[in-house]
């Protein structure tokens, strides 16, 4: 089936020009292509690198674009609604008897909530007898114009659906930018988490290579009736420990490679290619704020509270737009009528109604209504809730994170210190070279928790400054 749908075309030369022309174009598009993701030619990537690029490829930045885009489409389509249109119309026919044409043009718009207006203009002839009145009109011309008094414009389904789409794109600038402000706190999280992994990589590989110079030196004091049998079986468990531990290394090598290459836009063999810098994050010039005061704050900036605060309004509206539609409806207009060879004529009128009976469909509309309106009063009231809810948790994240830091930092300053201690005793020839190592290797272990401590503590404050609105 696919095969019938291809077209066959008759093989046609390519002068060489052409060949160049279709060269070019490949080339422009490879080169637009491989500028949007390039990666940097330093070999390098930079912490604010990182930043500016998931700022911009993070797939939660891309999806919000998006969604702006189809809401301004959106806006675009309600706006289209309430302009003006236009369109005309033509016909002639021919019969044994006679011959005739016609055309007619018209135009309708809306200048105000509730108020439209309608142009038409029209002229027919014809040549003999049998075509009937249609074709036999001299130029005509009208122009009216309608406004609803009661209930008000606004409440007409065009109006309120601009307003909706209004709202609607405001909300989804607004979650953009805080899409691009998770993109931002992402990728540092992703950038220390992807440096430490590394780091912890190049100690289990040394700490591999120094198990198997462990496994040598157990045989060789073995063959000299220094060590027994088990002593080797020992070393040689530890290898195959340190190779699990490798392995595991690797992987979470590879889990953070490819979770910073989905944030910056790469792919997960461009940022393994690349070289990190230290991350460092300077948390000084920024204070805790009082609980209290951040959960109204992070109140007054959600997006998820601001839209069930939307649903409350639009909720409460459409019950009063109910509500008045039940009553009288009343609307005034007025017309001018112009034909050739007539008078010009013109006519005001007013119009009323009034539902006076319709078996409980308007009490039932009401009463669903009404339970709308309650609905989002409770969605509102959980929506703050849940804001209460996350800053605390966010708080008691920093608390404990603050907690591992000041113990890493301990850890950390107990371990440089039994290094010293560990150079006096293996220049003593207290200790071997091997236990050294592992020692200098401990040390190197603690500064990496450290580091992970403090991106932890760092990017925990980032979130609640995302939390409550401020920049990252």
């Amino acid at each position: 089936m696919v095969r019938s749908m291809v077209r066959r075309t008759k093989r046609v030369p390519v002068k060489g020009w052409t060949w160049m022309l279709v060269a070019l174009v490949l080339f422009g598009a490879g080169a637009a292509a491989a500028a949007q993701t390039a990666t940097p030619a330093s070999g390098i990537l930079t912490l604010a690198e990182a930043v500016e690029r998931a700022a911009e490829h993070a797939p939660g930045v891309v999806a919000a674009r998006r969604s702006l885009e189809r809401g301004s489409l959106a806006l675009e389509s309600a706006q289209i609604a309430l302009k003006p249109r236009a369109s005309a119309s033509a016909s002639a026919a021919v019969s044994d008897r006679s011959s005739g044409a016609r055309a007619s043009l018209s135009g309708s718009g809306t200048f105000a909530p509730g108020a439209t207006w309608n142009i038409s203009l029209s002229h027919g002839s014809q040549s003999g007898e049998g075509l009937g009145n249609d074709f036999n009109q001299p130029v005509s011309a009208s122009f009216s114009v309608s406004v609803r008094l009661w209930p008000p414009g606004r409440d007409s389904e065009n109006w309120r659906v601009l307003e909706t789409r209004e709202d609607e794109l405001a909300a989804l600038e607004a979650r953009l930018t805080q899409a691009e402000s998770t993109a931002i706190v992402d990728a540092i999280e992703a950038y220390g988490r992807l440096a430490a992994a590394r780091g912890r990589l190049e100690l289990a590989q040394e700490a591999l290579a120094l198990a198997r110079r462990e496994v040598e030196l157990q045989k060789d004091r073995r063959s000299r009736g220094m060590a027994a049998e088990s002593d080797v079986i020992r070393a040689e468990i530890a290898v195959l420990e340190q190779e699990g531990a490798l392995a595991s290394r690797r992987q979470s090598v590879d889990s953070a490679t490819a979770a910073l290459a989905e944030l910056v836009g790469l792919s997960a063999a461009a940022v393994a290619a690349l070289e990190l810098e230290p991350v460092t994050l300077d948390w000084s010039s920024w204070e805790l704020p009082d609980l209290e005061w951040a959960v109204e704050r992070a109140q007054a900036v959600s997006l998820n509270v601001a839209a069930q605060a939307r649903a409350l309004e639009s909720a409460r509206k459409a019950l009063e737009v109910l509500r008045r539609q039940g009553g009288p409806s009343v609307s005034v207009g007025g017309s001018v009528n112009a034909r050739e060879g007539s008078d010009v004529s013109w006519t005001v009128r007013i119009d009323g109604s009034y539902d006076l009976f319709d078996s409980g469909a308007r009490a039932n509309r009401l009463a669903a209504a009404e339970r709308d309106v309650a609905d989002a009063e409770i969605a509102l009231a959980d929506a703050l809730q849940a804001v209460r809810d996350e800053v605390a948790a966010a708080y008691r994240t920093i608390e404990s994170a603050g907690r591992s830091l000041a113990i890493a930092a301990g850890t950390a300053e107990l371990r440089r210190r039994e290094l010293e201690v560990g150079r006096e005793q293996a220049a003593r020839g207290l200790i071997s070279e091997s236990a050294l190592e592992r020692i200098a290797r401990d040390v190197r272990a603690a500064e990496l928790d450290l580091r992970e401590a403090e991106i932890a503590y760092g990017v925990a404050l980032l979130k609640l400054k995302a939390l409550l609105g401020f920049d990252p």
